[in-house]
């Protein structure tokens, strides 16, 4: 059995999220993983790092690929669907069906996680604020 090759990182950027892939190439997207002791790791987030997909796996993460998240940023000019001010830097899915809905931003992605991903707990929220 050979083993995959590793996708280490060099010249990485968290503030675009960007880094230099020895597998993938330049300017790939990068993701933060903490580990157990609190420490920032980041890591190639290709959906070719068999590290990433054993996570995702492991947390039951539908396989959101890396063309859907680009064709999402693109769509969504690389802003949260929802607000339309933060940078979109979570995959927001729906936990019925696993389908992948588009990029949000963290506050917006935990405001659809605490009423939990229901449109009618949403719509009497507005018309509370609106009264």
């Amino acid at each position: 059995m050979t083993t995959p090759p590793l996708h280490r990182l060099t010249n990485r950027d968290p503030d675009t999220r960007r880094g230099d892939c020895a597998v993938c190439g330049p300017r790939v997207r990068i993701e933060e993983v903490k580990s157990s002791n609190g420490r920032s790791k980041w890591r190639c987030d290709s959906d070719t790092n068999p590290r990433r997909l054993r996570r995702l796996k492991k947390r039951g993460l539908p396989n959101i690929t890396q063309a859907q998240i680009d064709t999402a940023l693109e769509k969504q000019n690389g802003i949260c669907a929802i607000c339309l001010n933060r940078a979109a830097t979570h995959r927001d899915h729906c936990h019925a069906t696993d389908k992948f809905r588009g990029m949000l931003c963290h506050q917006c992605n935990v405001v659809l996680g605490l009423v939990y991903d229901d449109p009618d707990v949403l719509r009497r929220a507005a018309t509370y604020l609106e009264s």
